[in-house]
């Protein structure tokens, strides 16, 4: 199937009762809504800001979306005791070498849950480091 220079796509999301719309005509999401309230009820709470835990932030002249999980990741650097770390920016230095602990100040496996939760935010949703812990 190849698209047609005389249709706009229109993307239509749905998790459980949350429904979101992409467009770039703001007529065919409003079409959408009308068509969809003949047959559900709605609710219309106006452009998207937040979907399953995740901020969307939309730059209208940029024609932009950016997605962001930052009080996730805050969430879990609490769980973790970590939310006073200090992040560096990676690769780190040149000539920078690091030393190897004798005793480590923290557990393996406490360190690499929280790494593990931490590289792949989404994938393990909220129970992820709650889990970790308990084992």
């Amino acid at each position: 199937m190849h698209p047609s220079p005389n249709i706009t796509p229109n993307i239509i999301t749905l998790y459980i009762d949350d429904m979101g719309q992409i467009s770039k005509s703001l007529e065919h999401i409003l079409q959408n809504k009308v068509e969809l309230s003949k047959h559900y009820q709605i609710t219309n709470l106006g452009e998207m800001s937040w979907i399953l835990g995740i901020r969307v932030d939309h730059n209208h002249e940029k024609g932009t979306i950016a997605l962001s999980q930052e009080n996730f990741i805050k969430e879990i650097l609490e769980c973790h005791r970590m939310s006073d770390s200090h992040p560096i920016s990676t690769p780190s230095l040149a000539n920078k070498h690091l030393v190897k602990l004798k005793l480590p100040e923290i557990s393996t496996k406490s360190y690499q849950c929280a790494l593990s939760t931490l590289i792949y935010p989404k994938c393990q949703g909220y129970s992820g480091p709650f889990r970790c812990m308990r084992q």
